[in-house]
């Protein structure tokens, strides 16, 4: 990294997914998620498959949200630390 604003401009930081790239068992639980739910889609009838597909999208999306909501949490939390740190109280 050049510098962290510059990467920040062009786009190249990488964080959503980071984790998952480096933690084995977070694949490996991945895999099994797929795996089921599979398994539950082919038992059902088309209806009840669109409505697990639904269900699996918002259970995605809040997941996003959360985690996007826990990195600005802790963003302002390292900026409150920093500020603290450089002129105090």
């Amino acid at each position: 990294m050049d510098s962290i604003l510059k990467d920040l401009f062009y786009g190249r930081l990488e964080i959503v997914g980071k984790s998952l790239e480096e933690v084995e068992e977070i694949k490996d639980e991945e895999r099994k998620k797929d795996a089921m739910f599979h398994r539950l889609a082919a038992n059902m009838t088309s209806d009840a498959q669109r409505d697990l597909e639904e269900f699996s999208e918002l259970c995605a999306e809040i997941a996003a949200d959360n985690e996007c909501g826990g990195f600005l949490y802790g963003f302002r939390l390292g900026a409150l630390f920093m500020t603290e740190l450089f002129f105090g109280q």
